[in-house]
């Protein structure tokens, strides 16, 4: 059954809708069916029993209209009310034990100098939702730090490629490895030593949602 046979199939379900459709029937095939009678001019004009019809044809599609809303309304009531029972992960954690992996390096890029090298941190994390995920990706962000931090992509060194977060259980990622380059430096030695307090970190879960990492407190990083 196509759409408009499933239309006319709700007009004729339900009586109170049926008595509506039937009502503008009967009021559109009046003046057809007794033509004589609304001639008459003492009788109703039959553009008025045409406009009776227009209006109880308008009440039975609008009572079709608010049935299938109605059902259209709960059913999404249902999907909101299972959503919630399998609500999305909720990962919590914090990053440290940072220091920097093999040569720092300077040079000259863009008309600035700069220094760069590797660091490696570990970092904890615990899904505190019943929906389990992995962990995607990690992203650091060292903009507000003084001096700022130009990071690259982070690469996770643990074995199986992107670590499980299940329900409830704590992971320990180690080894943890992204580049670091901080510019308008020369020399490695002129570099401050940079609190880390202020570093952005968020974790990236199966679902492609971002989740903010705390980190340890007195983080420091030093470029010598």
């Amino acid at each position: 059954m196509g759409y408009i046979g499933k239309y006319f199939t709700e007009l004729f379900r339900g009586w109170t809708v049926a008595m509506s459709t039937v009502a503008s029937l009967i009021f559109l095939f009046l003046p057809l069916l007794f033509p004589n009678t609304f001639k008459d001019s003492s009788a109703v004009p039959a553009s008025y029993i045409w406009v009776m019809a227009a209006l109880c044809f308008c009440v039975s599609g609008y009572q079709v209209w608010r049935r299938e809303h109605r059902l259209v309304e709960a059913r999404d009531g249902e999907i909101a009310r299972f959503s919630a029972g399998k609500a999305l992960p909720a990962i919590k954690g914090s990053a440290f034990h940072f220091q920097f992996n093999g040569v720092i390096g300077t040079g000259h890029e863009k008309g600035k100098w700069r220094v760069h090298s590797a660091v490696l941190f570990t970092i904890y994390l615990c899904n505190h939702n019943a929906q389990e995920t992995n962990l995607q990706e990690l992203k650091l962000d060292g903009s507000e730090l003084e001096p700022p931090i130009e990071f690259g992509p982070v690469i996770m060194n643990s074995a199986g490629g992107c670590p499980a977060l299940p329900s409830g259980k704590g992971v320990t990622v180690s080894h943890v490895q992204v580049a670091a380059t901080i510019y308008d430096f020369r020399n490695k030695e002129d570099v401050p030593i940079v609190s880390l307090d202020k570093l952005r970190i968020s974790a990236v879960d199966g679902f492609l949602q971002e989740h903010p990492i705390d980190m340890k407190n007195e983080e420091t990083l030093r470029f010598w």
